[in-house]
Protein backbone atom coordinates (compact mmCIF):
# COMPACT_ATOMS: atom_id res chain seq x y z
CA UNK A 1 0.00 0.00 0.00
CA UNK A 2 1.13 3.21 -0.59
CA UNK A 3 2.16 5.72 1.83
CA UNK A 4 -0.44 7.93 1.15
CA UNK A 5 -3.07 5.47 1.64
CA UNK A 6 -1.23 4.64 4.66
CA UNK A 7 -1.49 8.07 5.96
CA UNK A 8 -4.98 8.49 5.13
CA UNK A 9 -6.05 4.76 6.26
CA UNK A 10 -4.15 5.47 9.84
CA UNK A 11 -5.92 8.88 10.10
CA UNK A 12 -9.29 7.23 9.67
CA UNK A 13 -8.25 4.70 11.80
CA UNK A 14 -7.02 7.27 14.31
CA UNK A 15 -10.21 9.75 13.91
CA UNK A 16 -12.77 5.87 14.83
CA UNK A 17 -9.91 4.93 18.38
CA UNK A 18 -10.96 8.84 19.01
CA UNK A 19 -14.65 8.79 18.87
CA UNK A 20 -14.70 5.61 21.59
CA UNK A 21 -12.26 7.37 23.72
CA UNK A 22 -13.95 11.36 24.05
CA UNK A 23 -17.51 10.08 23.29
CA UNK A 24 -19.42 11.43 26.34
CA UNK A 25 -16.25 11.94 28.03
CA UNK A 26 -14.19 14.42 29.68
CA UNK A 27 -10.37 14.84 29.42
CA UNK A 28 -7.92 12.47 31.31
CA UNK A 29 -6.11 9.24 30.08
CA UNK A 30 -7.85 8.94 26.87
CA UNK A 31 -5.99 11.99 25.30
CA UNK A 32 -2.88 10.63 26.00
CA UNK A 33 -4.21 7.11 24.80
CA UNK A 34 -5.17 9.05 21.26
CA UNK A 35 -2.09 11.47 20.98
CA UNK A 36 0.81 8.81 21.91
CA UNK A 37 0.03 6.59 18.48
CA UNK A 38 -0.57 9.83 16.19
CA UNK A 39 2.50 11.35 17.39
CA UNK A 40 4.52 8.19 17.10
CA UNK A 41 2.91 7.79 13.49
CA UNK A 42 3.78 10.83 12.27
CA UNK A 43 7.66 10.28 13.68
CA UNK A 44 7.54 6.86 11.41
CA UNK A 45 5.96 8.55 8.34
CA UNK A 46 8.63 11.26 8.23
CA UNK A 47 11.93 9.32 8.85
CA UNK A 48 9.92 7.02 5.61
CA UNK A 49 9.73 9.45 3.59
CA UNK A 50 13.25 10.61 3.57
CA UNK A 51 13.29 12.74 6.89
CA UNK A 52 16.32 13.12 8.81
CA UNK A 53 15.84 15.71 11.94
CA UNK A 54 16.97 13.79 14.71
CA UNK A 55 15.38 16.78 17.18
CA UNK A 56 11.96 15.92 16.08
CA UNK A 57 11.75 12.81 18.46
CA UNK A 58 12.78 14.68 21.53
CA UNK A 59 10.39 17.87 20.68
CA UNK A 60 7.36 14.57 20.14
CA UNK A 61 8.61 13.19 23.39
CA UNK A 62 8.01 16.71 25.23
CA UNK A 63 4.70 16.92 23.60
CA UNK A 64 3.76 13.71 25.26
CA UNK A 65 5.21 14.06 28.49
CA UNK A 66 2.75 17.06 28.77
CA UNK A 67 -0.10 15.55 27.43
CA UNK A 68 0.89 12.76 30.17
CA UNK A 69 0.63 15.72 32.57
CA UNK A 70 -3.10 16.28 31.80
CA UNK A 71 -3.92 12.81 33.61
CA UNK A 72 -1.07 13.58 36.27
CA UNK A 73 -2.35 16.84 37.50
CA UNK A 74 -5.85 18.28 38.51
CA UNK A 75 -4.74 21.51 39.01
CA UNK A 76 -7.21 23.84 36.13
CA UNK A 77 -4.50 26.02 36.21
CA UNK A 78 -1.61 23.92 34.95
CA UNK A 79 -3.86 21.75 32.81
CA UNK A 80 -4.73 24.76 30.99
CA UNK A 81 -0.90 25.54 30.52
CA UNK A 82 0.11 21.95 30.06
CA UNK A 83 -2.46 22.09 26.76
CA UNK A 84 -0.10 25.16 25.72
CA UNK A 85 2.38 23.67 25.99
CA UNK A 86 1.34 21.01 23.54
CA UNK A 87 0.63 23.26 21.41
CA UNK A 88 3.61 25.43 21.92
CA UNK A 89 6.26 22.33 21.65
CA UNK A 90 3.96 21.69 18.24
CA UNK A 91 4.97 24.69 16.79
CA UNK A 92 8.54 24.41 17.57
CA UNK A 93 8.43 20.98 15.64
CA UNK A 94 7.45 22.91 13.09
CA UNK A 95 9.89 25.53 13.23
CA UNK A 96 12.58 23.06 13.80
CA UNK A 97 12.01 21.99 10.47
CA UNK A 98 12.02 25.32 8.76
CA UNK A 99 15.30 26.34 10.17
CA UNK A 100 17.94 25.76 12.86
CA UNK A 101 16.46 26.65 16.34
CA UNK A 102 19.74 28.10 17.27
CA UNK A 103 18.59 30.62 14.73
CA UNK A 104 15.21 31.34 14.71
CA UNK A 105 13.92 34.72 15.72
CA UNK A 106 10.30 35.22 16.84
CA UNK A 107 9.04 35.79 13.02
CA UNK A 108 10.16 32.15 12.55
CA UNK A 109 8.03 31.39 15.44
CA UNK A 110 5.19 33.35 13.97
CA UNK A 111 5.78 31.68 10.44
CA UNK A 112 5.71 28.25 12.22
CA UNK A 113 2.43 28.61 14.22
CA UNK A 114 0.68 30.02 10.72
CA UNK A 115 2.24 26.89 8.98
CA UNK A 116 0.94 24.50 11.72
CA UNK A 117 -2.61 26.14 11.45
CA UNK A 118 -2.40 25.36 7.65
CA UNK A 119 -1.35 22.18 7.31
CA UNK A 120 -3.47 21.30 10.26
CA UNK A 121 -6.89 23.15 8.26
CA UNK A 122 -5.40 21.57 5.13
CA UNK A 123 -3.73 18.26 5.88
CA UNK A 124 -7.39 16.38 5.54
CA UNK A 125 -7.94 17.70 1.86
CA UNK A 126 -4.09 16.79 0.88
CA UNK A 127 -4.15 13.71 2.18
CA UNK A 128 -7.61 12.79 0.64
CA UNK A 129 -6.22 14.47 -2.66
CA UNK A 130 -2.92 12.29 -2.29
CA UNK A 131 -5.07 9.46 -2.79
CA UNK A 132 -7.02 10.54 -5.15
CA UNK A 133 -4.30 11.55 -7.69
CA UNK A 134 -1.70 9.24 -6.66
CA UNK A 135 -0.76 8.07 -10.19
CA UNK A 136 -2.01 4.56 -11.34
CA UNK A 137 -3.63 1.97 -9.38
CA UNK A 138 -4.66 -1.67 -9.86
CA UNK A 139 -8.73 -2.50 -10.71
CA UNK A 140 -9.12 -3.37 -6.88
CA UNK A 141 -7.78 -0.32 -5.41
CA UNK A 142 -9.98 1.75 -8.32
CA UNK A 143 -12.46 0.42 -7.09
CA UNK A 144 -12.59 0.44 -3.70
CA UNK A 145 -11.78 3.73 -4.28
CA UNK A 146 -14.92 4.31 -6.31
CA UNK A 147 -17.15 2.63 -3.39
CA UNK A 148 -15.99 4.91 -0.51
CA UNK A 149 -16.31 7.87 -2.22
CA UNK A 150 -20.12 6.74 -3.02
CA UNK A 151 -20.61 5.47 0.30
CA UNK A 152 -19.76 9.23 1.50
CA UNK A 153 -22.57 10.62 -0.72
CA UNK A 154 -24.58 8.12 0.03
CA UNK A 155 -24.06 8.48 4.08
CA UNK A 156 -25.87 11.89 4.37
CA UNK A 157 -28.70 11.76 1.90
CA UNK A 158 -29.00 8.30 3.96
CA UNK A 159 -29.63 10.46 7.40
CA UNK A 160 -31.30 13.44 6.49
CA UNK A 161 -34.37 11.40 4.37
CA UNK A 162 -34.53 8.70 7.19
CA UNK A 163 -34.62 11.21 9.46
CA UNK A 164 -37.77 12.97 7.74
CA UNK A 165 -39.78 9.70 6.71
CA UNK A 166 -39.53 8.75 10.44
CA UNK A 167 -40.41 11.79 11.63
CA UNK A 168 -43.17 11.36 9.20
CA UNK A 169 -44.19 7.76 9.87
CA UNK A 170 -44.35 5.94 13.33
CA UNK A 171 -44.02 2.59 12.03
CA UNK A 172 -41.63 3.57 9.52
CA UNK A 173 -39.25 4.71 12.54
CA UNK A 174 -39.88 1.90 14.43
CA UNK A 175 -38.85 -0.48 11.46
CA UNK A 176 -35.80 1.87 11.23
CA UNK A 177 -35.30 1.48 15.24
CA UNK A 178 -35.55 -1.78 15.04
CA UNK A 179 -32.93 -2.18 12.14
CA UNK A 180 -30.29 0.25 13.75
CA UNK A 181 -30.86 0.67 17.31
CA UNK A 182 -29.77 4.84 16.68
CA UNK A 183 -30.92 8.45 17.06
CA UNK A 184 -30.37 10.91 13.96
CA UNK A 185 -28.73 13.24 16.68
CA UNK A 186 -26.26 10.87 18.25
CA UNK A 187 -25.30 9.40 14.66
CA UNK A 188 -24.62 13.33 13.97
CA UNK A 189 -22.47 13.49 17.18
CA UNK A 190 -20.34 11.12 16.29
CA UNK A 191 -20.00 11.64 12.92
CA UNK A 192 -18.88 15.61 13.94
CA UNK A 193 -16.37 13.77 16.64
CA UNK A 194 -14.98 12.22 13.79
CA UNK A 195 -14.54 14.10 11.37
CA UNK A 196 -12.93 16.84 13.82
CA UNK A 197 -10.38 13.89 15.27
CA UNK A 198 -9.11 13.02 11.87
CA UNK A 199 -9.22 16.33 10.60
CA UNK A 200 -6.29 16.97 13.28
CA UNK A 201 -4.65 13.69 12.71
CA UNK A 202 -4.09 13.86 9.20
CA UNK A 203 -3.39 17.37 9.60
CA UNK A 204 -0.41 16.00 12.11
CA UNK A 205 0.45 13.24 9.33
CA UNK A 206 0.94 15.12 6.32
CA UNK A 207 2.72 17.93 8.16
CA UNK A 208 4.90 15.30 8.75
CA UNK A 209 5.08 13.36 5.57
CA UNK A 210 5.63 16.96 3.34
CA UNK A 211 7.78 18.51 6.12
CA UNK A 212 7.81 22.32 5.28
CA UNK A 213 11.05 22.96 3.04
CA UNK A 214 14.33 23.80 5.46
CA UNK A 215 15.14 28.20 5.20
CA UNK A 216 18.01 29.37 7.40
CA UNK A 217 16.32 31.60 9.86
CA UNK A 218 17.78 35.26 9.21
CA UNK A 219 18.09 38.20 11.09
CA UNK A 220 14.47 40.18 11.00
CA UNK A 221 14.57 43.75 11.07
CA UNK A 222 12.12 46.72 10.68
CA UNK A 223 11.35 48.96 8.08
CA UNK A 224 14.03 51.38 10.46
CA UNK A 225 16.67 52.13 12.31
CA UNK A 226 17.36 53.79 15.20
CA UNK A 227 21.04 54.99 16.04
CA UNK A 228 22.59 54.92 19.79
CA UNK A 229 20.71 58.52 21.11
CA UNK A 230 17.46 57.26 19.93
CA UNK A 231 17.53 54.03 21.83
CA UNK A 232 19.71 55.21 24.73
CA UNK A 233 17.73 58.21 25.88
CA UNK A 234 14.64 55.78 26.83
CA UNK A 235 16.39 52.68 28.03
CA UNK A 236 18.60 55.09 30.19
CA UNK A 237 15.21 57.20 31.59
CA UNK A 238 14.20 53.66 32.39
CA UNK A 239 17.64 52.89 34.10
CA UNK A 240 17.01 55.80 36.16
CA UNK A 241 14.00 55.44 37.34
CA UNK A 242 14.63 51.61 38.23
CA UNK A 243 17.68 52.89 40.20
CA UNK A 244 15.66 55.85 42.05
CA UNK A 245 13.10 52.71 42.79
CA UNK A 246 15.45 50.52 43.90
CA UNK A 247 17.37 53.12 46.12
CA UNK A 248 14.82 54.08 48.08
CA UNK A 249 13.22 50.04 48.42
CA UNK A 250 16.69 49.43 49.95
CA UNK A 251 15.43 51.13 53.35
CA UNK A 252 12.38 48.82 53.49
CA UNK A 253 14.47 45.49 52.64
CA UNK A 254 17.15 46.11 54.42
CA UNK A 255 15.92 47.99 57.52
CA UNK A 256 13.32 44.95 58.44
CA UNK A 257 9.94 45.38 60.08
CA UNK A 258 10.77 48.52 62.13
CA UNK A 259 10.97 50.48 58.63
CA UNK A 260 7.96 49.29 57.47
CA UNK A 261 5.60 49.90 60.40
CA UNK A 262 7.72 53.57 61.01
CA UNK A 263 6.69 54.61 57.42
CA UNK A 264 2.74 54.24 58.29
CA UNK A 265 2.22 51.43 55.90
CA UNK A 266 0.56 47.80 56.30
CA UNK A 267 1.65 44.72 55.18
CA UNK A 268 -1.06 44.53 52.94
CA UNK A 269 -0.62 48.29 51.76
CA UNK A 270 3.52 47.57 50.95
CA UNK A 271 3.29 43.59 49.78
CA UNK A 272 -0.21 42.97 48.40
CA UNK A 273 -0.56 45.95 46.27
CA UNK A 274 3.47 46.10 44.93
CA UNK A 275 4.36 42.64 44.25
CA UNK A 276 2.05 42.27 40.88
CA UNK A 277 2.85 45.57 39.86
CA UNK A 278 6.36 44.48 39.97
CA UNK A 279 6.49 41.14 38.52
CA UNK A 280 4.58 43.40 35.55
CA UNK A 281 7.41 45.84 35.42
CA UNK A 282 10.11 42.63 35.41
CA UNK A 283 8.03 41.07 32.55
CA UNK A 284 8.20 44.28 30.56
CA UNK A 285 11.53 44.89 30.36
CA UNK A 286 12.76 41.86 28.26
CA UNK A 287 10.22 42.67 25.26
CA UNK A 288 10.68 46.21 25.14
CA UNK A 289 14.60 45.11 25.13
CA UNK A 290 13.98 42.64 22.35
CA UNK A 291 12.22 45.14 20.37
CA UNK A 292 14.99 47.61 20.88
CA UNK A 293 17.55 44.84 20.10
CA UNK A 294 15.53 44.88 16.48
CA UNK A 295 15.61 48.39 15.73
CA UNK A 296 18.89 49.25 16.75
CA UNK A 297 21.33 50.15 13.61
CA UNK A 298 24.33 48.21 14.37
CA UNK A 299 26.21 49.83 11.66
CA UNK A 300 26.43 53.19 13.68
CA UNK A 301 30.16 53.79 15.67
CA UNK A 302 29.69 52.67 19.06
CA UNK A 303 25.87 51.67 18.99
CA UNK A 304 26.57 48.15 19.73
CA UNK A 305 28.92 48.45 22.99
CA UNK A 306 25.96 51.46 24.53
CA UNK A 307 22.86 48.74 24.08
CA UNK A 308 24.96 46.38 25.49
CA UNK A 309 25.84 48.41 28.85
CA UNK A 310 22.65 49.70 29.08
CA UNK A 311 21.14 45.77 28.42
CA UNK A 312 23.48 45.31 31.43
CA UNK A 313 22.48 47.68 33.59
CA UNK A 314 18.79 47.04 33.08
CA UNK A 315 19.52 43.49 33.83
CA UNK A 316 21.13 44.12 37.05
CA UNK A 317 18.20 46.67 38.06
CA UNK A 318 15.72 44.12 37.37
CA UNK A 319 17.05 41.73 39.54
CA UNK A 320 16.74 43.78 42.27
CA UNK A 321 13.10 44.75 42.04
CA UNK A 322 12.69 40.86 41.69
CA UNK A 323 14.71 40.74 45.18
CA UNK A 324 12.15 43.72 46.62
CA UNK A 325 8.78 41.88 44.98
CA UNK A 326 9.97 38.24 46.44
CA UNK A 327 10.90 40.11 49.65
CA UNK A 328 7.48 41.59 49.63
CA UNK A 329 6.26 38.46 48.74
CA UNK A 330 7.74 36.29 52.03
CA UNK A 331 6.65 38.86 54.47
CA UNK A 332 2.88 38.94 52.75
CA UNK A 333 3.21 34.57 52.77
CA UNK A 334 4.77 34.41 56.67
CA UNK A 335 1.46 37.29 57.27
CA UNK A 336 -1.48 35.79 55.36
CA UNK A 337 -0.56 32.59 54.02
CA UNK A 338 0.53 31.35 50.15
CA UNK A 339 -2.20 31.41 47.37
CA UNK A 340 -1.76 29.87 44.22
CA UNK A 341 -1.59 33.20 42.28
CA UNK A 342 0.99 34.38 44.51
CA UNK A 343 3.11 30.96 43.90
CA UNK A 344 2.58 31.23 39.83
CA UNK A 345 3.55 34.71 39.90
CA UNK A 346 6.89 34.34 41.67
CA UNK A 347 7.35 31.63 39.66
CA UNK A 348 6.87 33.28 36.38
CA UNK A 349 8.65 35.80 37.53
CA UNK A 350 11.99 33.66 37.99
CA UNK A 351 11.21 32.37 34.81
CA UNK A 352 11.45 36.30 33.51
CA UNK A 353 15.07 36.50 35.88
CA UNK A 354 16.37 33.58 33.97
CA UNK A 355 15.34 34.59 30.23
CA UNK A 356 16.60 38.40 31.02
CA UNK A 357 19.86 37.03 31.91
CA UNK A 358 19.92 34.79 28.48
CA UNK A 359 19.03 37.78 26.59
CA UNK A 360 22.19 39.41 27.95
CA UNK A 361 24.40 36.36 27.61
CA UNK A 362 23.54 36.25 24.07
CA UNK A 363 23.31 40.21 23.35
CA UNK A 364 27.34 40.51 25.14
CA UNK A 365 28.52 37.10 22.93
CA UNK A 366 27.21 38.32 19.96
CA UNK A 367 24.66 35.29 19.87
CA UNK A 368 21.32 37.06 19.27
CA UNK A 369 19.45 34.39 17.38
CA UNK A 370 19.87 32.16 20.48
CA UNK A 371 17.75 34.45 22.54
CA UNK A 372 13.97 33.44 21.83
CA UNK A 373 15.02 29.48 21.48
CA UNK A 374 16.53 29.60 24.90
CA UNK A 375 13.13 31.51 26.07
CA UNK A 376 10.88 28.98 24.69
CA UNK A 377 13.55 26.34 26.51
CA UNK A 378 13.17 27.80 29.83
CA UNK A 379 9.51 28.32 29.61
CA UNK A 380 9.08 24.58 28.93
CA UNK A 381 11.40 23.79 32.15
CA UNK A 382 9.36 25.93 34.30
CA UNK A 383 6.52 24.06 33.10
CA UNK A 384 7.94 21.00 33.52
CA UNK A 385 9.05 21.91 37.45
CA UNK A 386 6.05 23.06 38.33
CA UNK A 387 4.63 20.13 37.25
CA UNK A 388 6.34 17.89 39.22
CA UNK A 389 5.86 20.66 42.22
CA UNK A 390 2.39 20.02 42.74
CA UNK A 391 2.02 23.72 43.56
CA UNK A 392 -1.93 22.85 44.68
CA UNK A 393 -0.47 20.40 47.11
CA UNK A 394 2.69 23.32 48.26
CA UNK A 395 -0.39 25.56 48.64
CA UNK A 396 -2.50 23.41 51.10
CA UNK A 397 1.09 22.33 53.01
CA UNK A 398 2.16 25.81 53.73
CA UNK A 399 -1.11 27.03 54.84
CA UNK A 400 -1.73 24.06 57.27
CA UNK A 401 1.88 24.41 58.89
CA UNK A 402 1.14 28.67 59.71
CA UNK A 403 -2.40 27.16 60.74
CA UNK A 404 -1.04 24.47 63.14
CA UNK A 405 1.47 26.23 64.25
CA UNK A 406 -1.33 28.88 65.61
CA UNK A 407 -1.92 31.12 62.82
CA UNK A 408 -4.91 31.88 61.16
CA UNK A 409 -5.95 29.07 58.91
CA UNK A 410 -8.22 29.75 55.92
CA UNK A 411 -9.97 26.63 55.25
CA UNK A 412 -12.14 27.74 53.08
CA UNK A 413 -9.19 29.09 50.47
CA UNK A 414 -7.86 25.33 50.85
CA UNK A 415 -11.55 24.34 50.06
CA UNK A 416 -11.09 25.47 46.80
CA UNK A 417 -8.01 23.81 45.63
CA UNK A 418 -7.75 21.08 43.09
CA UNK A 419 -7.53 17.40 44.11
CA UNK A 420 -3.72 17.62 43.58
CA UNK A 421 -4.24 19.13 47.49
CA UNK A 422 -5.89 16.43 49.41
CA UNK A 423 -2.32 14.43 50.32
CA UNK A 424 -1.39 17.15 52.33
CA UNK A 425 -4.86 18.07 53.81
CA UNK A 426 -4.56 14.01 54.75
CA UNK A 427 -1.55 14.32 56.25
CA UNK A 428 -2.49 17.15 58.60
CA UNK A 429 -6.01 15.43 59.04
CA UNK A 430 -5.55 14.09 63.01
CA UNK A 431 -4.70 17.87 64.11
CA UNK A 432 -7.52 19.44 62.24
CA UNK A 433 -10.74 20.80 64.48
CA UNK A 434 -14.24 19.17 63.38
CA UNK A 435 -15.23 22.53 62.02
CA UNK A 436 -12.11 22.42 59.68
CA UNK A 437 -12.71 18.35 58.89
CA UNK A 438 -16.68 19.41 57.69
CA UNK A 439 -15.35 22.36 55.81
CA UNK A 440 -13.08 20.34 53.34
CA UNK A 441 -15.40 16.98 53.37
CA UNK A 442 -18.02 19.47 51.91
CA UNK A 443 -15.86 21.23 49.27
CA UNK A 444 -12.13 19.70 48.90
CA UNK A 445 -13.03 16.01 49.62
CA UNK A 446 -16.23 16.07 46.89
CA UNK A 447 -13.67 16.64 44.07
CA UNK A 448 -11.63 13.89 45.09
CA UNK A 449 -14.07 11.04 43.58
CA UNK A 450 -13.06 7.99 42.02
CA UNK A 451 -14.15 8.84 38.24
CA UNK A 452 -16.58 6.85 37.00
CA UNK A 453 -15.57 6.46 33.49
CA UNK A 454 -11.93 5.19 33.13
CA UNK A 455 -11.04 7.51 29.98
CA UNK A 456 -11.24 10.31 32.04
CA UNK A 457 -8.69 9.07 34.96
CA UNK A 458 -6.33 11.32 36.18
CA UNK A 459 -3.83 10.44 38.93
CA UNK A 460 -4.09 13.21 41.13
CA UNK A 461 -8.20 12.62 41.58
CA UNK A 462 -7.40 9.00 42.13
CA UNK A 463 -4.73 9.02 44.60
CA UNK A 464 -6.63 12.08 46.22
CA UNK A 465 -10.09 9.34 46.49
CA UNK A 466 -7.64 7.02 47.83
CA UNK A 467 -6.64 9.31 50.59
CA UNK A 468 -10.13 10.41 51.66
CA UNK A 469 -10.81 6.78 51.82
CA UNK A 470 -8.21 6.28 54.36
CA UNK A 471 -9.56 9.30 56.65
CA UNK A 472 -11.49 8.97 59.51
CA UNK A 473 -15.29 10.01 59.38
CA UNK A 474 -15.92 10.35 63.25
CA UNK A 475 -16.52 14.10 63.19
CA UNK A 476 -19.60 13.79 62.78
CA UNK A 477 -19.52 14.49 59.12
CA UNK A 478 -21.18 13.20 56.07
CA UNK A 479 -18.36 10.50 55.51
CA UNK A 480 -17.16 10.44 52.35
CA UNK A 481 -17.24 6.76 50.02
CA UNK A 482 -14.06 4.61 49.89
CA UNK A 483 -13.23 4.37 46.39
Amino acid sequence: MRLAQTVLAFGVGAALLGDLLFQDSGLGLNLFLWLAPVLAAGLGFYYRSGGRDRRLPWIVALMLFFVWCLAWRASPFLRFWNVAAILAAAILAVTALRCRLGQAWLPDYVKGAVHLAARIGLGAIEAAAAVWSGGSESAIASRVRKVGVGLVLAVPLFVVFASLLAEADPLFEKFLDGIFSWQPSEFLDHAALILVLAWIALGWLRLMVAPPRPAEGGQWRLPIALGPTEVGIPLGVLALLLAAFVGLQSRYLFGGEAVLRSSGLTYAEFARRGFFELVTVAALVVPLLYGAQWVLDRTVRGAVQSFRALASLLGVLVALVMVSALGRMRLYVEAYGLTEERLYAAVFMIWIGVVLGWFVLTELRSQQRRFMTGAVVAGFAVLVFLNFLNPDGLVAKVNLERGLSGQALDVEYLGQLSADAVPAVAAAWPHLDSKARCELRRTLFARAVPVRDWREWNWGVASAARRVGGLDADDGCEAIPAP
